[in-house]
């Protein structure tokens, strides 16, 4: 049971919308988080020391390794409601800001 193919549901030459209006943003979801060159000029997030980025496959091995480590689940409790990381701490935030 395949989804249709929009070709066989709406002729091609019939538009999508009515009018598109696109618009761009700094953000998608607005954190708080002041970036160098907004309004006091100065960020309060050091990405200096923003940690050690990690291939899939590493964070996989990382997770899975035996040694003691806390993972934290920044998702808000909707998110986590729906589903977790093993051993994973939820912080059961309501908003995304407050992460």
């Amino acid at each position: 049971n395949n989804p249709p193919n929009m070709g066989d549901v709406v002729e091609g030459n019939t538009p999508t919308f009515d009018r598109l209006i696109v618009r761009t943003r700094n953000y998608i979801l607005r954190d708080g988080i002041n970036l160098k060159g907004e309004e006091d000029g100065e960020s309060s997030l050091d990405w200096s020391d923003a940690g050690t980025e990690l291939e899939p496959s590493e964070w996989d091995e990382q997770l899975r390794s035996p040694k003691n480590m806390q993972l934290l689940d920044c998702r808000n409790k909707y998110e986590s409601d729906e589903g977790s990381f093993v051993s994973a701490q939820p912080l059961n935030t309501q908003t995304f800001s407050d992460t």
